[in-house]
């Protein structure tokens, strides 16, 4: 009977560790799909479609002097 229950309580521990570990699989399966939906992602944003898109909302001026509020070298100095 002892043997039995040590048995047992063997063969439940290693169905433990088994669900867990089959539960970990899927996590970090789910966790390697959205680390790809997110490269995929940042890889659109970068993409150059993109960047024209953007600018083509963006006005520009035919002035392309830069005029500055205060000298650059005063604000090295500080």
């Amino acid at each position: 009977v002892i043997m039995g229950l040590i048995s047992l309580a063997s063969l439940n521990d290693k169905a433990t560790k088994g669900y867990l570990l089959n539960k970990l699989e899927q996590d970090r399966q789910e966790l390697v799909r959205e680390g790809e939906r997110t490269d995929t992602l940042i890889l659109e944003a970068r993409s150059m479609k993109t960047l024209e898109s953007s600018l083509a909302g963006m006005r520009f001026t035919r002035d392309w002097q830069v005029s500055y509020l205060e000298e650059p070298r005063a604000l090295a100095r500080n």
